[in-house]
Parts: C-alpha cells; sequence; structure tokens
C-alpha cells in the first residue's frame, strides 16, 4: 500500500516536473526568439543610421566644393575693389555682384537628414545601444542643429538685403558663407561624419555597440 502511494507521489511529481520543464523551454524559447528580433531591429537601425551618415556626407562634400569654388572667384572678384568700393551701395555697384560669378547657383547650403535618426529614437531603439554608441551618434546629429543655425542666420541676412546695404557688409554675410563660418562648419561636420562612420562600421561587425 505504501509503495503504491509512494509510487503514485513520484509520478504526479514527475509529471509536475515535465509540466513546469515545458512552461520554462517554452518561456525560454519566447524570450530567445523575442530578443533575436530585438537584436536584429538594433542591427539593421544602425546600418540604416550609418546609410544616412553617408548620405549626408556626399551632400556635405558637394556643399564644400560648391562654397570653395566660390571662394576663388569672390577673391578674384575683390582684387578690383578699393577702399571707397566697400563703403557703396552694394546693389548697383559696377564692380562686384555676386550674381555674376561664374559658378554662382544661390547660397548653396543644404538640409541634413534625420529621418532615421529620429525614428530610431521614437521606437525606442537606443535603449538597446550603450552609452557610447548613443553619444557618438548623438554628437553628430547635435552639429546638425549648429550647422542649421549658422545657415539659417546668414541666409537671412543675405534675404534682408535692399538698396541700402553697402558693398562692405555683402561682402562680410558671402564670406561668412564661402570663406569662413559656414563653410568651416561644412567642413568640420564633414570630417566628424566620416571619422564616425568608421567607428560605428567597426562597432557594428564586432557587436561592441551593445549594451
Amino acid at each position: 500500500m505504501f509503495k503504491r502511494y509512494l509510487k503514485s507521489i513520484l509520478k504526479y511529481i514527475l509529471e509536475l516536473l515535465i509540466v513546469a520543464f515545458g512552461v520554462f523551454l517554452g518561456f525560454y524559447l519566447s524570450e530567445k526568439s523575442n530578443q533575436e528580433k530585438v537584436d536584429a531591429n538594433t542591427r539593421n537601425a544602425l546600418e540604416q543610421i550609418i546609410a544616412e551618415m553617408k548620405a549626408n556626407a556626399r551632400i556635405l562634400e558637394s556643399a564644400v566644393a560648391y562654397h570653395e569654388q566660390l571662394a576663388l572667384e569672390l577673391d578674384s572678384a575683390l582684387q578690383g575693389l578699393e577702399g571707397e568700393d566697400f563703403r557703396l551701395p552694394y546693389y548697383g555697384n559696377p564692380k562686384i555682384n555676386h550674381n555674376k560669378l561664374p559658378s554662382w547657383k544661390g547660397v548653396g547650403t543644404v538640409r541634413l537628414s534625420e529621418t532615421i535618426y529620429e525614428s530610431a529614437k521614437i521606437s525606442g531603439v537606443f535603449q538597446d545601444l550603450n552609452i557610447s554608441t548613443i553619444q557618438l551618434i548623438s554628437s553628430i546629429y547635435e552639429f546638425h542643429d549648429v550647422y542649421a543655425e549658422f545657415t539659417k542666420s546668414t541666409v537671412d541676412q543675405l534675404l534682408a538685403l535692399d538698396s541700402e546695404s553697402k558693398t562692405g557688409d555683402v561682402l562680410e554675410l558671402l564670406g561668412r558663407l564661402c570663406k569662413y563660418d559656414i563653410v568651416s562648419i561644412e567642413r568640420g561636420l564633414l570630417g566628424d561624419i566620416q571619422k564616425q562612420v568608421v567607428e560605428l562600421e567597426n562597432r557594428l561587425g564586432t557587436d561592441a555597440y551593445r549594451k
């Protein structure tokens, strides 16, 4: 009788263990599957961010090349100016007109894409990246804001020019655009993007972007 009772208890315990193991195994496999999906999404998002940064770098390369060419042409045009010319109204000054520069096609500043970056933030992808990787990415996109602010300020001032604007003031703005502030920011941002892309690709290859 006791043996039969003991055997029954052992049977129930064994069945309980089997059920518990089945539940545990199901939970483990489900968690593993979910983690694999998260890892795949995180990797895909990082790949897309890198692609977006590369596209922005190509845009900046064109902007830098354009502004550097304008700088050369502007310097050439300035050689014919004398001191008094800088104090004359810009519009109507026969010696200088930026619209007549051979390469002039407008201010040539660019709008950099942030679509993938913003989507990644909204979707929570950054939660699965380590801090240093987030900082690498964020620093670049924060630099976008600096570029956008300087660009807007300069373009707004160019658009505000009127018949009273002096030649020297206009040339100062054009210099900011293609010789100093704007093009310098473009070069700096381009260099940073290229550097960070290399680092992010290295991390992608070694999974060093994970928490």
